[in-house]
């Protein structure tokens, strides 16, 4: 493997949970060192102990953690006393990056807020991820992915069904999206750095993450004054974008956006040429005033076969449609398996651990770290000899219970 683009650089992870972790590892796995540096007295990062399953099995690895934190190291340090400060602000005066997912007061209240550590290190890049963004009446409202990013932004109501109960999220994206986008401020503020010299905070949120991707709808409602009419209704009026069962009970999702172009192949793919020419159906209009007639045609058509017959057929015809993957099948799919989005990681435990790798190629080459994600404190040691700490030093921070 090339050296990686982001060695060399020294990141502080102060960060919990999902989102501030995931833009963690991503620095991480481009080449920088990422020291995470965690709560002595509560045991750390409490995605150590949590598992989004009611029931895992016994034998289960802790894959949230495992996979957000990979490659880092961990520092387990008491802030709250003299000494703890005085380890993080020479932590500081040496790195590039402090990131952080903490509440605005309660990083006031530990002294790593921007204006403390900027005073110690003025080319500190500091990136701050919140639930709600650094202004306003909710800068300081406790933030979760399901709550900020999803059920606060539109989010969810865009993605439910009018009048029916509105959709739960049911994975860690929020957390994941904002993550990434953090990485991407960072990299503009390094960028920055270069030609000035100087650092900058860097500050996006869950909620801001949200209302970016409720894109169409509030497009609309800031441009247009009004709220755009259910993506749902979109959907029905056109047949070509529609999901269809096929007969073998799975899924096939049509995404023909330039309909009128699409009708006559599709209605040669779907083996009824004769619908291109029904009056009822000839122009994407007519189409959607009859779209409930159509679609029905379309999804009895569908149930004649199993997907993989209609998928040659579509194929064949070069119209854009995708099957509704199970995560089984997009694990195990050649495409998965050869764009390099899977990467071995080797943990002293439980041996080689697959992984997902960042979402970012550079020169066709995947980068990520190999190494499994930290023991509690397990850096601890490494770190401050790092920093200078003689070994008479560290044990004496021990002994006072500010390291373990």
């Amino acid at each position: 493997m090339s050296r990686k683009p982001l060695a060399g650089l020294k990141v502080i992870e102060i960060a919990n949970w999902v989102s501030g972790p995931t833009c963690g590892v991503m620095l991480g796995d481009y080449g920088a060192e990422v020291i995470k540096v965690e709560h002595l007295q509560t045991g750390g990062d409490p995605t150590r102990g949590w598992i989004p399953e009611p029931d895992p099995p016994p034998e289960h690895i802790n894959y949230v953690f495992q996979h957000v934190n990979r490659g880092k190291r961990s520092l387990a340090l008491d802030l709250g006393s003299e000494k703890g400060r005085e380890v993080f602000a020479k932590l500081v005066g040496e790195s590039d990056v402090l990131l952080t997912n903490l509440r605005i007061t309660t990083a006031e209240a530990l002294g790593i807020d921007y204006e403390t550590v900027s005073a110690v290190n003025p080319r500190l890049v500091y990136g701050r991820l919140t639930g709600y963004g650094d202004a306003g009446p909710d800068r300081d409202r406790p933030g979760y992915d399901m709550l900020s990013f999803w059920a606060r932004s539109g989010l969810m109501s865009v993605f439910s069904p009018p009048d029916e109960e509105p959709l739960p999220l049911p994975c860690s994206l929020g957390d994941v999206t904002t993550g990434t986008y953090m990485f991407g401020g960072i990299m503009m503020a390094l960028y920055e750095r270069e030609r000035t010299g100087k650092g900058s905070v860097v500050d996006t949120s869950l909620y801001a993450a949200g209302t970016w991707g409720s894109a169409e709808s509030i497009w609309c409602m800031l441009i247009d004054g009004r709220p755009l009419r259910s993506i749902t209704e979109y959907i029905k009026a056109n047949p070509l974008v529609q999901l269809y069962r096929c007969g073998d009970g799975k899924w096939a999702q049509l995404c023909m956006l330039q309909s009128d172009k699409a009708w006559a192949p599709f209605c040669s793919v779907i083996e009824m040429s004769e619908l291109a020419e029904d009056a009822r159906f000839r122009t994407l209009e007519d189409r959607a005033i009859h779209s409930l007639q159509l679609s029905g045609i379309v999804q009895e058509q569908f149930l004649r076969e199993p997907r993989d017959y209609w998928a040659a057929r579509l194929d064949e015809a070069g119209l854009p449609w995708e099957p509704v993957s199970t995560v089984d099948e997009v694990v195990t799919h050649r495409q998965m398996q050869m764009s390099g989005r899977i990467v071995e990681v080797e943990h002293p435990e439980h041996g080689i651990m697959k992984q997902l790798a960042p979402p970012y190629r550079v020169n066709r080459e995947t980068f990520a770290s190999s190494e499994p994600a930290p023991e509690f404190g397990g850096s601890t040691e490494d770190v401050l000899l790092g920093l200078g700490y003689s070994w008479e030093e560290i044990l004496g921070l021990k002994e006072a219970g500010v390291v373990i």
